[in-house]
């Protein structure tokens, strides 16, 4: 549930960021797509975990999943 807040709370940034940065006439259409991305994600993201957890189990999960977010902030 915790991570659940934060992870909500990264919406915000994206609807008061992308207006400074895209132009009017592709405000929209970056907002969509970034939206669109991440729901795929969402989708995604428990089938290819349930479907790595049944030969990786927790620890192995655990850890691809630290290596991704510390490439990803890096």
């Amino acid at each position: 549930m915790l991570l659940g807040f934060f992870l909500n709370g990264l919406y915000a940034p994206l609807y008061t960021y992308l207006p400074e940065v895209c132009p009017t006439r592709l405000r929209s259409m970056a907002a969509a797509t970034s939206d669109a991305f991440s729901r795929i994600g969402g989708i995604t993201g428990p089938v290819i975990i349930g479907t790595m957890y049944a030969s990786l189990y927790f620890a192995g999960v655990f850890t691809l999943i630290c290596a991704v977010l510390a490439v990803g902030c890096w």
